[in-house]
């Protein structure tokens, strides 16, 4: 649907409610600016809704306000200076990642609300400066599969987890979380095997 890889753009990009069928990519692009995509719709049959693996953003990433995404968001090895927003996004790619922020360097990282569907979602080994909230979210990794994979990940700040609704295991292995983590009100349902995971965290 559009392809960007390796680009430099001075600016920004603007996408709000953009319909896209076929792979966004952004790989190993920068932005100086922001890249807003809330309210968008992004429809891959292949394997990558936004292939963005790489991608340099000096501001935000915004992928909230009804974002639905039918293939992974692959942002592994991403750098953010500002927020990740995920709010209230819709994201499906059965049997693999929906969100894959695997070695990504962000900022704070807002999912509450995120619904994964029939999927995971995966930040192993991401170096987060703030905080990370999937406050009433729902993770739907299946039963005895994977809803969170967050092995090695380092948050500087809390992981909010109040009111997560998580179908499979969450897993915490060797994490490094510098404040808390809040569990309040979360459902962990994984009835064939562990639930929450946090070995050597």
């Amino acid at each position: 649907a559009l392809r960007a890889d390796n680009a430099t753009i001075g600016g920004r990009i603007h996408g709000v409610r953009l319909k896209a069928v076929g792979e966004v990519r952004l790989s190993n692009t920068r932005i100086a600016g922001w890249l807003n995509l809330d309210g968008a719709n992004l429809r891959s049959h292949a394997d990558a809704a936004l292939g963005a693996g790489g991608l340099r953003v000096d501001g935000g990433i915004w992928c909230g306000k009804s974002f639905v995404a039918r293939g992974q968001i692959r942002l592994i090895g991403a750098r953010v200076g500002g927020n990740l927003n995920l709010v209230g996004a819709d994201l499906s790619h059965p049997g693999d990642d929906a969100l894959n922020l695997d070695r990504a360097v962000l900022n704070d990282v807002d999912a509450a609300e995120l619904r994964v569907t029939d999927s995971r979602m995966s930040m192993r080994n991401a170096q987060v400066t703030g905080w990370v909230s999937l406050a009433a979210a729902r993770l739907d990794g299946g039963a005895g599969g994977t809803a969170l994979a967050a092995d090695g990940a380092t948050v500087t700040g809390s992981l909010d987890l109040r009111g997560l609704h998580a179908l499979g295991e969450v897993s915490l292995r060797t994490c490094n979380i510098g404040e808390r983590i809040s569990l309040v009100g979360a459902v962990l349902d994984n009835a064939s095997d562990v639930a929450l995971r946090l070995s050597r965290a």
